[in-house]
């Protein structure tokens, strides 16, 4: 049986094209575009991706704690702390959120919350967490 060739190019174009009916638009596919726009050097393209991949999935860490860390880079450290508050809300066991946080609080002035954010994650096992404690007359 042959397909007319419209017909196939339709039918592949459901495939190929977002908003197609075979596309479907998930928190993780917006916080892997989000990386990716984030490493290309679009830090503003990769704050939107990540923050319609919140829009999707409220409890997505992935996405408040990459957000957060682009809004670092961006000098929104209000925005980053935020982020980074909630991405531990929702996972408290890794390392890597009380490290971005413990940056955007520091770059704010806030010596006190950023050594307990570097304590928690040197206890965690982060050794770049460690280091801050130490340059800083800090003990875990």
């Amino acid at each position: 049986m042959k397909y007319p060739i419209m017909k196939i190019i339709a039918l592949a174009a459901t495939f190929l094209v977002p908003g197609g009916s075979a596309y479907a638009e998930t928190a993780e596919s917006r916080v892997q575009s989000g990386i990716a726009k984030s490493q290309a050097g679009d830090p503003n393209g990769a704050v939107a991706d990540f923050t319609r991949a919140i829009e999707l999935d409220p409890k997505s860490v992935l996405a408040y704690r990459n957000r957060g860390v682009v809004r670092g880079t961006l000098g929104d450290y209000q925005g980053s702390a935020a982020d980074e508050t909630r991405a531990i809300e929702l996972d408290p066991t890794s390392p890597l959120s009380y490290y971005a946080r413990g940056l955007a609080r520091d770059m704010l002035g806030d010596r006190k919350g950023a050594a307990e954010d570097f304590r928690q994650s040197a206890l965690r096992g982060d050794a770049d967490a460690e280091k801050w404690l130490t340059d800083h007359g800090y003990s875990k």
